[in-house]
Protein backbone atom coordinates (compact mmCIF):
# COMPACT_ATOMS: atom_id res chain seq x y z
CA UNK A 1 0.00 0.00 0.00
CA UNK A 2 2.88 2.30 0.40
CA UNK A 3 3.33 1.95 -3.29
CA UNK A 4 -0.31 3.85 -3.94
CA UNK A 5 0.49 6.13 -1.45
CA UNK A 6 3.42 7.18 -3.02
CA UNK A 7 1.09 7.84 -6.21
CA UNK A 8 -1.05 10.25 -4.39
CA UNK A 9 1.52 12.32 -3.19
CA UNK A 10 4.03 12.22 -6.33
CA UNK A 11 0.27 13.21 -8.28
CA UNK A 12 -0.09 15.96 -5.73
CA UNK A 13 3.56 17.40 -5.92
CA UNK A 14 3.86 17.33 -9.88
CA UNK A 15 -0.07 18.14 -10.41
CA UNK A 16 -0.59 14.85 -12.47
CA UNK A 17 -3.56 13.25 -12.80
CA UNK A 18 -3.66 10.50 -10.21
CA UNK A 19 -4.46 7.86 -13.06
CA UNK A 20 -1.17 8.88 -15.03
CA UNK A 21 1.60 8.26 -11.99
CA UNK A 22 -0.52 5.29 -11.08
CA UNK A 23 -0.26 3.91 -14.56
CA UNK A 24 4.03 4.69 -15.01
CA UNK A 25 4.25 2.88 -11.24
CA UNK A 26 1.96 -0.06 -11.91
CA UNK A 27 1.78 -0.67 -15.18
CA UNK A 28 -1.30 -1.83 -16.21
CA UNK A 29 -4.52 0.68 -15.28
CA UNK A 30 -6.30 -2.53 -13.65
CA UNK A 31 -3.21 -3.34 -11.52
CA UNK A 32 -3.77 0.72 -10.55
CA UNK A 33 -7.48 -0.23 -9.83
CA UNK A 34 -7.15 -3.30 -8.23
CA UNK A 35 -4.30 -1.99 -5.84
CA UNK A 36 -7.42 0.95 -5.07
CA UNK A 37 -9.90 -1.35 -4.58
CA UNK A 38 -8.09 -3.13 -2.32
CA UNK A 39 -7.01 0.19 -0.25
CA UNK A 40 -10.80 0.99 -0.02
CA UNK A 41 -11.40 -2.68 1.26
CA UNK A 42 -8.57 -2.18 3.83
CA UNK A 43 -10.07 1.24 5.00
CA UNK A 44 -14.02 -0.09 5.02
CA UNK A 45 -12.41 -2.75 7.46
CA UNK A 46 -10.51 -0.16 9.53
CA UNK A 47 -12.89 1.23 9.72
CA UNK A 48 -15.82 -0.85 10.85
CA UNK A 49 -13.81 -2.49 13.90
CA UNK A 50 -12.72 1.50 15.04
CA UNK A 51 -16.35 1.96 14.43
CA UNK A 52 -17.40 -0.98 17.19
CA UNK A 53 -14.50 0.13 19.51
CA UNK A 54 -16.09 3.91 19.17
CA UNK A 55 -19.63 3.33 19.03
CA UNK A 56 -19.49 4.73 23.19
CA UNK A 57 -17.82 7.90 21.88
CA UNK A 58 -20.66 9.16 19.69
CA UNK A 59 -21.89 9.94 16.35
CA UNK A 60 -18.54 11.77 15.90
CA UNK A 61 -16.55 8.33 15.33
CA UNK A 62 -19.33 6.98 13.29
CA UNK A 63 -19.79 9.86 10.83
CA UNK A 64 -15.84 9.56 10.17
CA UNK A 65 -16.36 6.02 9.73
CA UNK A 66 -18.76 6.92 6.52
CA UNK A 67 -16.90 9.45 4.84
CA UNK A 68 -14.37 6.94 4.43
CA UNK A 69 -16.71 4.18 3.10
CA UNK A 70 -18.29 7.42 1.08
CA UNK A 71 -14.82 8.79 -0.60
CA UNK A 72 -13.94 4.90 -1.55
CA UNK A 73 -17.21 4.82 -3.48
CA UNK A 74 -16.39 8.03 -4.91
CA UNK A 75 -13.04 6.80 -6.63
Amino acid sequence: MMRLRRVYKTAEEENKPVEEIGLERFGPLQAFEEAKAERCMLDERDGKRSQHRNEKKGKRARARAVERSVSCSLT
